[in-house]
């Protein structure tokens, strides 16, 4: 969610007409109440993972830590560990549009693509005038900060689900410039150091750059990187005509509308093509697939099993906002489009074997996919843990976003929660995938994707891990 509205990795900074409206402490707290007071009456998940006294006590600090005037960036720097602390990946906070679109303008931006990897950080791209710096670069410190410190700081801003920060660090590395200059503020010129294999280290000062800019230059200077493909839905038939690829990458209907993909006619018309071609293994990629419409879901559902299935256990709305206790805080409810309880396979079901292919970046209704298939021991999986819980997750009704009253900060929080398994299962963690295949630093840099070519390879062999459908 952070990403589709956050287009692009940008960097930010404050423009004069944000960064100089100071807002009031009163203005301040009233906007903090405001957050406070939708999540307590609204989230069904808030006291999952942390006890209603310490919620309580989390936001009276915050609060009573509101002495003196601040900025709309100061205030947001102060409010966004919130998500952090709640453990719900769909409760987000971002900046005002006005301050998003003042951040895509400014010149002020580090002109450097850069990744974590476990704890340390690697350049991907150099986007400045220094032509020193070379992919692969390992950077030890930003602006004289360790970038481990600058990482933990950032992991305090952004969302997680549960237990698992795979979701958060995987918003961190997408959204680096971003999330790093908003904390940390917006020089015109970012001293780095970097630290080379034989330990040794060189200073770097690289003059600050704009959106633009930066943009032209990743073009230039790196003209192999594959275009940026409108998210949906891709199909490929291999040469053995035994094998197909389905990537899934979103089940957003908006963003669908935008690939002019009409959902449930593609998918129809995909598992037609393999009832037809007697496919015998299907990989389904569902990799940076954040999730969308559960109805979405359902439909390849229906076409992965032979026999009726639960897609989601219960749907659960809040019914008393003052108790702490999941049972008494919320309560059944039924939304037809949001897969609650068994469905019948479709006509057209696929009766091979599948793989799934999934990572940091699969959230929400792409989670529910691996959910279901797991319950039912339909599939094999290979990639790095998912972002998104398998057991219980929230979601929005219709409307996803807010604002604050007075800065305008855009919020969302859940409106309900769906289980998929008894609660009891839950552990905080995602789909641990039966075999992790996690890209590391060169795949990365030269696009090779070990995690397809791992199951490629598997299905290939005909290897016996592959499940037999029920």
């Amino acid at each position: 969610m952070i990403v589709s509205i956050i287009v692009g990795s940008f960097a930010s900074a404050q423009s004069d007409t944000v960064a100089d409206r100071k807002f009031s402490v009163v203005e301040l707290r009233t906007d903090l109440s405001f957050w406070r007071n939708r999540l307590e009456t609204k989230h069904p998940l808030i006291y999952l993972y942390q006890s209603k006294a310490e919620v309580d006590n989390y936001f009276d600090s915050l609060n009573w830590a509101i002495e003196q005037p601040m900025t709309e960036i100061e205030f947001f720097n102060h409010i966004a560990p919130v998500s952090s602390f709640l453990r719900d990946g769909h409760n987000t906070i971002l900046p005002s549009d006005v301050s998003l679109n003042a951040m895509r303008k400014t010149k002020m931006l580090l002109p450097l693509d850069l990744k974590y990897f476990g704890e340390h950080l690697y350049v991907l791209r150099n986007l400045s005038a220094n032509l020193t710096i070379k992919p692969g670069d390992e950077v030890s410190t930003i602006n004289g900060v360790d970038v481990l410190e600058i990482k933990e700081r950032l992991l305090r801003m952004v969302p997680q689900e549960g237990n698992n920060q795979q979701l958060a660090i995987g918003t961190i590395n997408d959204l680096f410039r971003f999330y790093y200059q908003i904390v940390y503020g917006f020089p015109d010129h970012n001293e780095l150091t970097i630290q080379y294999p034989d330990a040794s280290e060189k200073q770097f000062s690289l003059e600050s750059r704009n959106l633009k800019e930066i943009r032209a230059i990743r073009t230039l200077r790196y003209p192999k990187l594959p275009p940026r493909k409108p998210r949906g839905i891709y199909f490929e038939e291999l040469e053995d005509g035994k094998n197909a690829i389905l990537t899934i990458s979103t089940f957003d209907q908006e963003t669908l509308k935008h690939s002019k993909q009409r959902f449930r006619s593609e998918i129809r018309g995909i598992f037609r093509q393999l009832k037809k071609s007697k496919t015998e293994n299907l990989i389904l990629d569902l990799r940076d697939n954040p999730g969308g419409n559960p109805d979405f879901v359902k439909v390849v559902l229906k076409h992965l099993f032979d026999h009726r299935f639960e897609q989601a256990k219960e749907f659960r709305i809040v019914q008393r906002a003052g108790a702490e206790n999941f049972n008494l805080r919320t309560r059944k409810k039924w939304y037809p489009w949001f897969g609650i309880g068994k469905f019948s396979p479709a006509h057209n079901h696929f009766d091979g074997k599948i793989v799934v292919l999934h990572d940091a970046n699969t959230f929400s209704a792409g989670v529910e996919v691996l959910s279901v298939l797991r319950k039912y021991d339909r599939a094999t999986f290979i990639g790095s843990e998912s972002g998104g819980n398998p057991v219980i997750m929230g979601g929005f009704i219709s409307k996803t976003q807010w604002e604050l009253p007075n800065t305008k900060l855009q919020f969302s929080s859940g409106t309900h929660c769906r289980l998929f398994e008894d609660l009891e299962k839950n552990t905080g963690r995602g789909i641990i995938p039966d075999i992790e295949v996690v890209p590391d630093l060169f795949d990365t840099l030269t696009g090779y994707d070990s995690c397809l070519e791992y199951a490629l390879e598997m299905i290939g062999q005909g290897e016996k891990s592959l499940p037999t459908p029920h």
